[in-house]
C-alpha cells in the first residue's frame, strides 16, 4: 500500500521562522501532518503525541536550549530511520564539518522552496520504498552518509528551473573542466550511436540531453563526496559503470527501445557506481568478492541497496531506484523481447566479462538465437 500522510516536525527557536515554514509545509503538502516546536528540549515530548513516528525531522542548527545537530543526533538514537535535515543561517560554518551519520540534508538559510520540495519528495519515496525496517537502520547508522556536492545542487536546479536552458547547464559545467572534457568524449561515443564527431560543450549537452548530463555529473563530481576514494580509483570506477552504461543503451537500441527508455537504462547503469564508491569509502576494498558484506537487505547486493537510498536522497526518482535495487537480481534466461532494464544491464555485464577474458566467441556459441543477435549488434552497432 501507497503510504500518503507522512509525520513532519519542524523545529526553530525562532518564531517567524517557524510560521513560515508552516505556511511553506502546508501548501506543499497539505494532507501531511505538520507539528511545529520552538523550544527543543521538548521534542520527544511532542513525538509522544503522534500516531507513529517522525518520518522528517527538520531542525535550525543554532539555538540557544539545544543545537540543531546535537538534537539530530538524538533523533537519530531514538529514531533512526527518520529522515533528519539540518538549517543552518550560518555562513561561517563549514558545511562539510556538519556532515555526519545523523544529518542527511544540510538547508541554508534562507531556503527556497525549491529546498524543501526535494526534502519532502526524497521522504515520501523512501517511505515508499522497498527497503525493510532492519535495512533502514542500517542504512541510517552508516557515518557519513556521502552528501552531494555543491555543482551537482546548482546543475539540478538549472535543470529543473523551466526558465533556464541547456546555456545555463552549459555555464555550470564550464566551471568543471574534467566533468565537461569527459561530456565531450561521451557525446562521441560510437556506442550511444553518434555519427559525426564534436568537440563543442554546447553540442555535446544537446546530443546527451540534460537526464544524463545530470548522470554523468553525478557520477564524475561525486568523488569530492568520497574523503577515502582516491581520485584513480574513483575513475576507474566510474568509467566501468560508464561502459557498462554505453553498452546497455546499445542493446536497448537493438531492442528498439525509446529514447526515454535508452536514457533510463543509462542512468540506472552509470549510477550504480555510487553504491561501489560508498562501499571503498566505508573501508571495503574488495567489492566483487564481498557483495554482502554489510548485509544490509537479505536477497540484495550491498553497493544496490546503497545506490538506491543515495539516489533517493539526492532527489532522483523511486522508479530508477528500484531498476538499481534489481540488478544483481536480473535473469537473462528468456527472449530479449520481454526483458526490463535490468535483464538488459545484466546481459551487457555478461558481454562486457567474456570480451575482457577473452571467451566472446565461446559465450556467444552458447546463447539462444535472439539473444547471440543481440550481442551481435552491440558489438557492431548501427549509427
Amino acid at each position: 500500500m501507497v503510504k500518503s500522510c507522512f509525520n513532519v516536525l519542524y523545529i526553530d527557536d525562532d518564531e517567524f521562522m517557524l510560521k513560515a515554514a508552516s505556511r511553506l509545509l502546508k501548501r506543499l503538502k497539505p494532507n501531511w501532518s505538520i507539528t511545529l516546536i520552538q523550544d527543543p528540549t521538548t521534542w520527544r515530548e511532542f513525538v509522544a503525541s503522534l500516531d507513529s513516528p517522525p518520518d522528517l525531522v527538520m531542525s535550525d542548527l543554532i539555538m540557544p536550549q539545544l543545537r540543531g545537530d546535537m538534537l539530530l543526533e538524538q533523533v537519530s538514537e531514538y529514531y533512526p530511520s527518520s529522515i533528519r535535515a539540518l538549517i543552518t543561517g550560518d555562513t561561517t560554518v563549514d558545511i562539510d564539518s556538519l556532515t555526519n551519520s545523523w544529518t542527511h540534508f544540510i538547508l541554508p538559510k534562507p531556503f527556497s522552496e525549491q529546498d524543501f520540495q526535494q526534502i519532502l519528495n526524497c521522504t515520501e519515496r523512501l517511505g515508499n520504498s522497498p527497503f525493510t525496517a532492519e535495512c533502514r537502520k542500517k542504512l541510517s547508522a552508516i557515518e557519513p552518509l556521502p552528501l552531494l556536492p555543491k555543482v551537482i545542487r546548482q546543475l539540478r536546479v538549472s535543470i529543473e528551473d523551466e526558465q533556464c536552458g541547456c546555456v545555463d547547464c552549459v555555464d555550470i559545467i564550464a566551471q568543471e573542466p574534467s566533468l565537461a572534457a569527459q561530456i565531450i568524449k561521451v557525446a562521441n561515443s560510437a556506442y550511444l550511436g553518434f555519427d559525426t564527431k564534436t568537440s563543442s560543450l554546447n553540442n555535446a549537452v544537446s546530443r546527451l540531453g540534460l537526464n544524463i548530463i545530470l548522470a554523468l555529473a553525478t557520477a564524475m563530481v561525486s568523488h569530492r563526496a568520497f574523503k577515502r576514494v582516491s581520485e584513480e580509483q574513483h575513475s576507474e570506477i566510474v568509467g566501468k559503470h560508464q561502459l557498462l552504461a554505453e553498452t546497455s543503451v546499445s542493446a536497448a537500441k537493438a531492442l528498439a527501445w525509446s529514447p526515454d527508455m535508452q536514457d533510463r537504462i543509462y542512468l540506472v547503469c552509470l549510477l550504480s557506481s555510487i553504491g561501489v564508491l560508498t562501499l571503498l569509502e566505508l573501508g571495503y576494498s574488495d567489492v566483487d568478492s564481498t557483495p554482502d558484506c554489510l548485509n544490509l537487505q537479505t536477497g540484495l547486493r550491498d553497493s544496490d541497496v546503497l545506490s538506491a537510498y543515495l539516489l533517493i536522497l539526492w532527489g532522483y526518482d523511486l522508479d530508477l531506484a528500484e531498476a538499481n535495487l534489481c540488478l544483481s537480481n536480473a535473469a537473462t534466461d528468456n527472449d530479449p523481447a520481454n526483458w526490463s532494464i535490468p535483464n538488459v544491464a545484466a546481459f551487457a555485464q555478461d558481454l562486457l566479462e567474456n570480451k575482457a577474458k577473452g571467451t566472446l566467441d565461446q559465450w556467444r556459441d552458447l546463447l539462444p538465437e535472439s539473444q547471440a543477435s543481440l550481442a551481435y549488434a552491440i558489438l557492431n552497432p548501427v549509427n
